[in-house]
């Protein structure tokens, strides 16, 4: 009974980290997409975007993001660079 509850426990705790992860990944995915906008439409993005950028498609990705956002984070890397 006892060890039921325990593997009770585990398992609600997995599926709340799983939910989490999903939500950051979502987060992530909303503002690639956004800064997207922004910075296609400006034409440039500043260097410190552009390491912002690099580092939230890392994270999406490591969280099990798929490719769609792939185009467009090489997109941006493409665009020209501002120092600010």
């Amino acid at each position: 009974m006892l060890l039921g509850a325990g593997y009770r426990t585990v398992f609600k705790e997995i599926a709340k980290q799983k939910v989490e992860r999903d939500a950051i990944q979502r987060l992530l995915k909303s503002e690639l997409i956004a800064m997207h906008g922004r910075y296609t439409d400006k034409g440039e993005v500043p260097i410190y975007a552009q390491e912002n950028i690099q580092a939230m498609y890392k994270a999406y990705h490591a969280l099990g993001g798929n490719g769609t956002v792939t185009k467009l984070v090489d997109e941006m890397m493409r665009l020209p660079t501002r120092k600010n």
